[in-house]
């Protein structure tokens, strides 16, 4: 019984450590992606700063 409760715990933490180390990675990169191109981040941000340019130019002058 001390050989397969040694085992299988050194082997775990370590194996358990890495995997969820990677697995919270994996999904962080992959969430940005997508709001990155889902199309209201993109329209939103181009559209905002051209309407802002354009508008605060010819009510200057």
């Amino acid at each position: 019984m001390s050989e397969p409760d040694g085992a299988p715990a050194p082997q775990d933490d370590p194996a358990a450590g890495d995997s969820p180390a990677e697995a919270p990675e994996a999904p962080e990169p992959r969430e940005a992606p997508e709001a990155s191109q889902a199309p209201q981040a993109p329209e939103a941000s181009p559209t905002p700063p051209q309407a802002e340019q354009h508008e605060p130019q010819a009510q200057r002058p």
